[in-house]
């Protein structure tokens, strides 16, 4: 009868409270997962433009150092040519000719 009647209402009353308070959380999760995930993807953009940073850095300075060994390298062929000739010793015409291959 009535008791009956009220028992089923309270029941669906606290299960209704229970399953909003439930959906309150989730809600509240997926939003601070959503927040984590954008502090995380900001956090590598951020990493990876510093180590494409580095990355250029360290290219433009092999860059420029096989620039200057290649400057080194004439000069020094230059070099040894010309004191090939004075020394007239074939063991630096040999080396000369292993360097310019």
């Amino acid at each position: 009868g009535i008791n009956a009647e009220y028992g089923k209402q309270w029941y669906q009353r606290r299960v209704r409270g229970s399953l909003i308070e439930k959906g309150k959380q989730f809600n509240d999760l997926r939003t601070e997962k959503w927040e984590v995930e954008k502090e995380m993807k900001k956090k590598l953009q951020d990493q990876q433009l510093e180590y494409e940073k580095r990355l250029e850095h360290m290219e433009n300075i092999i860059r420029e150092t096989k620039s200057q060994n290649g400057k080194l390298s004439k000069m020094l062929k230059t070099n040894t040519r010309k004191s090939v000739t004075a020394v007239k010793a074939p063991n630096l015409l040999m080396d000369a000719a292993v360097d310019s291959s």
